[in-house]
């Protein structure tokens, strides 16, 4: 298999194949919405989306200059989508499907490693913010504003909720961490 193959299967995991190579700097993250249409992310500034199953890939244009290395994407609902990365004065949100992209406001975390939102509205940004402890921040408003959560370390590596309020962070050095009131505690 080469270096830059990217791998499908159709019968749960049973057998794979081959996508046709996509050349990148680097390979970080894929997010499916359906069978069809998907969204890859790669190194320094490249997002492609595909909306057939991953056998043709188009590079899409991003506010992002060549130093961002995108680390999560995510879709809550088919239209609606958010990616961050490394350097979150980059980290961008689509209204439209993932075909254009418009920047966030630049309060954001140095680094963005995982992106969840349990509903349209409501999202976490699991990263790290320099020499504070706030590794996670929230919105309520579809990303127009972010706030700072309390939580014990600066880093989280990955978060994931179950809903609005219930939400679950790693990060490292075995920490795990648990909200049950929308990050409040």
């Amino acid at each position: 298999m080469a270096e830059n193959s990217l791998l499908k299967t159709i019968n749960q995991g049973a057998t794979w194949f081959a996508l046709p190579e996509l050349v990148t700097y680097d390979k970080r993250n894929i997010y499916f919405l359906n069978d069809s249409v998907g969204f890859f992310l790669a190194g320094y500034g490249d997002i492609y989306k595909t909306t057939d199953g991953g056998m043709i890939w188009s590079w899409i244009t991003t506010n992002c200059s060549t130093t961002i290395t995108e680390e999560d994407i995510f879709f809550p609902e088919q239209n609606t989508g958010y990616f961050g990365g490394w350097y979150g004065s980059c980290a961008s949100k689509t209204t439209d499907g993932g075909n254009t992209w418009q920047v966030l406001p630049s309060n954001l975390l140095y680094f963005i490693y995982s992106i969840y939102f349990p509903s349209v509205a409501t999202g976490y940004m699991a990263g790290y913010i320099s020499g504070q402890m706030k590794g996670i921040q929230k919105t309520t408003d579809g990303g127009i504003t972010w706030t700072a959560q309390n939580t014990p370390t600066s880093t989280y590596n990955s978060i994931y909720c179950i809903d609005s309020n219930t939400c679950y962070a790693v990060g490292p050095n075995g920490t795990i961490i648990k909200t049950t009131d929308g990050g409040l505690n």
